[in-house]
């Protein structure tokens, strides 16, 4: 999701981890455009992966938030393994 004031950040970011091997979707624009911080939110314990992602999209570690059995997935019926909410330290210019 794009969190952040870049148009098509997000399609940026899964395009970068497409490439690099994960199975990503776009899911469009957040709840908001003003988040700072990325967000990598975990769901299925995989906290490994997780730091994949951050260091694939040269994010900090911190932004890894753990969630798994204490929130419900963001659509049941499409349940995924991790959700990125993409901030303003987003960056996909960095290489």
């Amino acid at each position: 999701l794009n969190g952040s004031q870049r148009r098509d950040a997000d399609q940026l970011a899964v395009a970068n981890l497409r490439w690099v091997g994960f199975k990503a979707q776009p899911a469009g624009v957040a709840d908001h455009l003003n988040y700072n911080q990325t967000q990598i939110l975990v769901y299925t314990g995989n906290t490994g992966a997780a730091h994949e992602i951050a260091q694939e999209l040269q994010v900090p570690a911190t932004s890894i938030q753990d969630l798994t059995g204490t929130a419900v997935q963001p659509d049941p019926a499409n349940p995924v393994d991790f959700q990125v909410i993409l901030g303003q330290d987003y960056d996909p210019c960095q290489r």
